[in-house]
């Protein structure tokens, strides 16, 4: 008799719960989609002169893949965001296992949140600091020299190392955040029986501790991926002309040349591009996975 009554009870209490998150999840959706919607609209509109109107045309997508320079700046972010996705997860997994399995309970999840303390600052203000670093009379020099390895400051600044030290820096907490909770559910007893079964350390970690926390690593590069691809304000600051991203290159369309429909265009490309990566990656490791 009491069954019915409890399965009635959680029944409510799902829909209660709906209905309490449904208007904060229609209006972030729907900003999204119109958001979506809209630019793939306006990206089909043909300029006329220095104006667009209302119409369709693909001359803005035949535009970009015509352009070799943008098609070459688009390979080249790429390939600075796999650099930046696997530098990150590679520095942030150490710190995440002796959060997870070093520490018990409590202590590890302390000493992630003092590990990312630093973050909590505002974006802007973290790209300036590194700026001051890198920077002729920056930090990084003034150690050099100090200790005499370079006779004279060097040139950091406004350079492709800059860009990706800087983006590595700021995605480190969302890598953390990713693998923690895979790294702390690994078992301990898995990992002791394969060095009681004669394993060594390289073994124990190619075939019980990576594939066991993958699910977080593929998080984590998603995360880093999904954020760096499109990435303009420090490309913008740390960077220079010669360093462009592909997100100046579709800012400037909008800022500078005024050519919104263009704009639209190189953001649909970038989005569906960034869809056709996560269908790949969710065809080899499921979303379930990867939360749990």
């Amino acid at each position: 008799m009491k069954l019915p009554r409890i399965r009635s009870h959680g029944r409510g209490r799902t829909l209660r719960d709906l209905a309490l998150t449904a208007p904060a999840v229609a209006v972030m959706v729907g900003i999204g989609l119109f958001s979506l919607v809209w630019a793939i609209y306006f990206s089909f509109w043909p300029m006329e002169g220095n104006l667009w109107n209302p119409g369709f045309s693909l001359e803005h997508y035949q535009a970009l893949f015509d352009s070799t320079r943008t098609v070459a700046i688009f390979a080249k972010t790429l390939a600075k965001v796999l650099v930046i996705a696997v530098v990150t997860t590679a520095m942030a997994f150490p710190v995440a296992w002796y959060g997870g399995q070093t520490l018990d309970g409590r202590a590890g999840a302390l000493f992630i949140l003092v590990a990312i303390a630093p973050f909590w600052t505002n974006y802007i203000v973290r790209t300036w600091a590194w700026m001051l670093m890198l920077g002729d009379k920056g930090l990084i020099n003034e150690v050099l020299t100090g200790v005499g390895a370079v006779a004279e400051p060097i040139s950091l600044l406004y350079t492709e190392f800059a860009v990706i030290a800087t983006m590595v820096y700021i995605y480190l907490p969302y890598s953390l955040f990713a693998m923690y909770g895979s790294v702390d559910a690994i078992p301990g007893s898995q990992i002791e029986a394969a060095y009681d079964l004669g394993s060594n350390r390289f073994e124990v970690l190619r075939y019980v501790i990576l594939p066991l926390a993958m699910p977080g690593i593929v998080l984590s590069f998603v995360f880093i991926f999904g954020r760096a691809i499109g990435a303009y304000v420090t490309p913008e600051l740390v960077g220079s002309p010669r360093t462009l991203w592909y997100g100046n290159v579709l800012v400037n369309q909008f800022k500078d040349s005024f050519n919104w429909p263009l704009g639209a265009a190189y953001s649909v490309v970038l989005f569906a591009f960034v869809l056709v990566v996560l269908a790949g990656l969710s065809r080899w490791l499921t979303l379930r996975k990867v939360m749990t």
